[in-house]
Formats: structure tokens, C-alpha cells, sequence
């Protein structure tokens, strides 16, 4: 069956009436001058100014571009110029750009939210909801690094289920020190940490239930542990009290919203654990001749309704898509779980377009999935919940540039909404994590993109779920980036550069 999204029919439209994008700008500063022209900024930055990212208000929060480097420092986000210029709305999409924005999925299908009721599934009848397209998201607090916005608003997918929704988003920078917890790297002059105990990768088992903690990140620092006495003696344990009887436990509070995923996913034939450890054994350092920039953004939907999200009428995801600027070596690096097709399905799904993504696009390693992303052919991948990892990456030697994106993804869920522009017989058979690749047959433009997706979410009224996004741009030495990629994402740059070199 032939496999249309977004990018697919949406970009045949464009191409008729758009020019060709130019070069986009090379500083940080001059993108930021550009939308301070045309639109209301929020900036974050760290202390030193070195670490910035620019939000946009009127385009949902999405964060539209970041540096390591201050206002003279490479721009990473890509920004359509023509069209935030042109300051006019187009009737079914406005692409302006972005590196982290956020739209809900699905797409396509009986579920979609995309198309009304009754209408084919073509580029004619397609609509992207106003509420996550040109409706502003209301500023509900601005510090140095950090932002938070919000939007209240109603939506009604294919069949005829009504959503009254509250959509929460928080944008913040993370420092190196958060970087590294969060992706198991060290900084310099730091003792070695314990290495962590690594486990054979399987398929997410039977009956498995996510954790509240995936969704509830923490992010202060990590505790350490206290220091053992040298000389004295152990104490004695005090006696115990024979009387008094044990303190009572407090009340939970019963006003908090935790997640809900939805039921756990039918049980599975067993499959044998994969030979490949994760996370990658062994350490990595983030030198100081590395400049970083990480952006976060935590993302929640909330069903202010009175009836519950089901299978039965739809569920709705949170879906962030990044349009990062391509390079001609730009090569996407996604790591996936080993292991049989036969119970953990394809390593990838190359079939969004036709023709597929063709073999001097696309490799399949031993660990790790390589897509030339240098926007040269319009093609795309998907990974599914069973074998994505909870990482994707990719790597511009141009540039000196190595690109992670990391997200939350619940274990042993396998719930994800279904976009493909047709009824389906598998609505939540979905793909978790994305890279697309703009070309001649798109937009015309010099961009990629890595997009992730939250779990279908099976909400009562008042429950939530969370979608965790991080981006994070390392910039230096490649000596200085390959250990980093191996301890992230499991391969050198050596292999990486290797996957499409002539």
C-alpha cells in the first residue's frame, strides 16, 4: 500500500507556487533579527550568552532555532523565510520552521484529526487543525532560560469523536552538567563513574507496564553518595520500641494527573534477548573544546472533557517534529533493538513514499540505521515502539556538528497512533520515532527533520500525558564527538562516514 503523510501530498502543492528557499543564514544573530521583524520573541540563553534559542509565541512555543556558539554561532534550526515574510496564512498548513514544534497526531485514518468526516483522504480535503497551526499559545511564564506556554482548545476527528483539550508546554536550556547526567557522559576532571550494569536488548515484554518516572523526569543534579567512615565501628541498632505503634501513613494528595498509556499490549510469542548491550558500555567525555546547546521541552495534553479517550472513538499523541538545516554529508544515525522479524517486525520502514527510500539512502548496521539526510531526494523512515531506542542522532562533518535527540518512551508500549492517509486496520500500529528528508519532490528546501511521538493516550477526564523532547547540538573536534557517539548512540563517526562514502 502506498504510504502518504504531511510531507508526501502537502509538498506537490507547494512546489507549484513556491520558490525555491535561499541559502539560509549562516549566524544565529541574523535569524534572530529576522523574527524579531516579523513576529514577538521569547530568547533563552545561559549566563554567558554563548547557549541561546529563540521561541516563537504565534507559532505555538516552538523553539525555531538554537546556537552553542552566541549571535555569531552557526543557526541550527531551519526558518522559511519566504513564508513568515509574505505575513499571510495559507489556507491548509504554514510551514514556518522550526526545530522542536508540536502538533498531534494522527495524521490519517478513521482517527485522524486532520480530515472531517466523510472526506477522501487526499491533499483537497486535508486540514491542518488552527489550534496547532496559526492560533497563538498564550506565554504563561518567561525567565532567562525557560518559558511555558499553554492553549485551550476543542478538536473532532474522522469519526465524529469531539476533544476538548488543554495543550501545556515548557521550553527550558539544559547546562552541561544536566546534559551529561542525561545522556550518561562526563565532564572533565570528574572521578569515573560506576559503570552501569548492561542488560541484553529484548523486545518490550508481555504485559509490561510503563513507569510513572518516564513521563516525571527529575532533573536536578545526581546524588552522591556519602562518604563511608574510615575507623569507627558500625553502631549498634537502637532497641526497638515495644509499645508505640507504627506512624500511619500519610494520605496520597488526589489531586495530582498522572498518565494514563492506555491497557498493556496483548501478549507476545517470547523473544530471545538481542546480543548487543545497551546502554553501550564504557565512558565518554564532553570536553571543554566542545560547545553545546540542549533544549527541552516538555509537552502535555490534558482531556478537559467529560467522556474518556478510547480505542473505540480515537486517542489522540503528541507529536515534535525538528527541521534542522541539511548538509550534502548530513547522515541520520538511529540505533534500534536486534532481533528476529518475525516477533519484533522490519528494522525500518522506508515505505512512506514511492518509490521507497532507495539503498544509496539507506543502510541497515549491525546496531544502528543510517539515512542520508542532505536534502537531495524527498524520502523518509520510521522506526516502530519495538525497535526504536529512546535516542536518534545525526552527524555533518561540514560542520563539525553532532546532533542527539532523546524523548521519553514508556517501556512495553506499543500503542502509537497510525498516520497513514487511508482507513487502517491497525489504527495504533504506529511509528514512534521519524527522520525526514526534504528534496527536489518537496519543498525545495535545505532542511531534515527528527520528529518522535508520545503513545496513544488513553485519558479519562482530568488525566494527562507527557512527551519529553530533548535537542541537543554538540559542536568541535571530531575526535572530541566520536566518543560521544559511540556512548550515545552506539557507533563511531568512522562508521557513520563510511555508511554513504563513494
Amino acid at each position: 500500500m502506498k504510504r502518504t503523510t504531511l510531507f508526501g501530498l502537502f509538498c506537490a502543492l507547494l512546489c507549484g507556487c513556491q520558490k525555491p528557499a535561499p541559502p539560509p543564514s549562516i549566524t544565529f544573530g541574523d535569524d534572530l533579527d529576522f523574527l524579531r521583524k516579523y513576529t514577538e520573541i521569547v530568547l533563552l540563553s545561559d549566563e554567558r550568552g554563548d547557549s541561546q534559542a529563540v521561541l516563537v509565541p504565534a507559532y505555538q512555543g516552538r523553539v525555531m532555532t538554537s546556537t552553542a556558539g552566541g549571535v555569531g554561532g552557526m543557526s541550527f534550526g531551519w526558518i522559511n523565510r519566504d513564508l513568515i515574510a509574505q505575513q499571510r496564512m495559507k489556507p491548509q498548513f504554514n510551514p514556518f520552521g522550526g526545530e522542536d514544534r508540536l502538533w498531534i497526531g494522527p495524521e490519517g485514518g478513521q482517527f485522524s484529526i486532520y480530515f472531517a468526516k466523510g472526506e477522501k483522504f487526499d491533499l483537497d480535503h486535508w486540514q491542518v487543525p488552527a489550534s496547532i497551526d496559526t492560533e497563538p499559545f498564550t506565554v504563561t511564564a518567561a525567565s532567562r532560560d525557560k518559558a511555558s506556554f499553554s492553549r485551550r482548545c476543542q478538536l473532532k476527528n474522522y469519526s465524529g469523536t469531539a476533544f476538548d483539550l488543554e495543550i501545556k508546554r515548557d521550553v527550558r536550556l539544559l547546562d552541561r552538567k544536566q546534559v551529561c547526567r542525561l545522556l550518561g557522559l562526563e565532564l572533565p576532571g570528574e572521578p569515573p563513574k560506576a559503570p552501569p550494569t548492561a542488560t541484553p536488548a529484548t523486545a518490550p515484554a508481555a504485559g509490561a507496564k510503563p513507569s510513572d518516572d518516564v513521563v516525571k523526569p527529575a532533573f536536578g543534579p545526581a546524588t552522591k553518595p556519602a562518604p563511608k567512615p574510615a575507623d569507627k565501628p558500625a553502631p549498634k541498632p537502637a532497641p526497638k520500641p515495644a509499645d508505640k505503634p507504627a506512624p500511619k501513613p500519610a494520605d496520597k494528595p488526589v489531586d495530582v494527573v498522572k498518565p494514563n498509556f492506555g491497557p498493556a499490549p496483548a501478549a507476545t510469542k517470547p523473544v530471545a534477548p538481542a546480543q548487543s548491550a545497551w546502554p553501550p558500555p564504557g565512558a565518554a567525555i564532553l570536553n571543554e573544546s566542545v560547545k553545546v546547546v540542549a533544549v527541552e521541552s516538555t509537552n502535555q495534553l490534558v482531556n478537559m472533557g467529560k467522556e474518556p479517550w478510547t480505542k473505540q472513538g480515537g486517542m489522540l499523541s503528541i507529536w515534535i517534529l525538528g527541521m534542522m538545516i541539511a548538509s550534502p554529508q548530513n547522515t541520520v544515525i538511529a540505533p534500534y533493538v536486534p532481533g528476529p522479524e518475525d516477533q519484533l517486525g522490519p528494522v525500518v520502514n522506508s515505505h512512506y513514499f514511492e518509490p521507497a527510500v532507495p539503498p544509496d539512502r539507506l543502510k541497515v548496521g549491525a546496531t544502528a540505521v543510517f539515512f542520508k539526510a542532505d536534502a537531495g531526494m524527498r524520502t523518509k523512515i520510521g522506526l516502530s515502539p519495538r525497535r526504536a531506542r529512546d535516542v536518534i542522532g545525526s552527524y555533518a562533518p561540514e560542520h563539525n556538528l553532532l546532533t542527539i535527540v532523546q524523548y521519553t518512551k514508556p517501556k512495553g508500549v506499543t500503542d502509537y497512533v497510525n498516520s497513514v492517509w487511508a482507513m487502517q486496520k491497525e489504527p495504533f500500529a504506529g511509528d514512534v520515532l521519524n527522520s525526514y528528508s526534504d528534496g527536489p519532490q518537496g519543498f525545495k528546501s535545505n532542511f531534515y527533520e527528527l520528529e518522535t511521538s508520545s503513545p496513544a493516550a488513553a485519558l479519562k477526564p482530568k488525566e494527562a500525558i507527557t512527551h519529553v523532547h530533548r535537542t541537543i547540538h554538540f559542536q568541535g573536534p571530531k575526535e572530541a564527538l566520536d566518543p560521544i557517539a559511540r556512548k550515545v548512540l552506539g557507533v563511531g563517526l568512522d562508521e557513520v562516514e563510511k555508511a554513504f562514502a563513494k
